[in-house]
């Protein structure tokens, strides 16, 4: 569940980056490239990721029944755990450097819009 949650996130993120890229008329393509790479690493992820929900599907079809587990849920639950370190590295991978070095990047002086000047208070009229 967890890692569902945080591939969102990802996505989230990197939609946000992309709607940056976009607006902007600065923005180098390298940065574009590399929003692109990290959505196709999630899709990729996420791909490994449905298979591991079929393992935990038949974890639940184990604990439902009375009856000992088939060698074909057993399996199923084998070959998910089989995916688990690689998917968490690859979120962990994108959490924690890939990501936030892009929104780095997006976010430096000249690429994204500024966010414009402060205001001053208003001073209020006399009565």
């Amino acid at each position: 569940f967890e890692a569902f949650q945080a591939a969102r996130a990802i996505s989230d993120q990197v939609t946000t980056v992309r709607d940056v890229l976009d607006s902007s008329d600065t923005a180098p393509d390298v940065l574009s490239d590399e929003a692109r790479q990290i959505n196709s690493t999630l899709r990729e992820l996420r791909q490994e990721m449905n298979i591991m929900r079929a393992g935990s599907s038949a974890f639940g079809a184990i604990e439902r029944s009375h009856s000992p587990p088939t060698e074909d849920q057993l399996w199923q639950i084998d070959r998910a755990w089989t995916k688990v370190p690689a998917i968490i590295e690859g979120l962990n991978e994108l959490i924690a450097n890939r990501v936030p070095a892009l929104v780095a990047q997006v976010y430096a002086p000249g690429i994204a819009s500024e966010p414009g000047e402060t205001l001053e208070m208003p001073t209020r009229p006399g009565r």
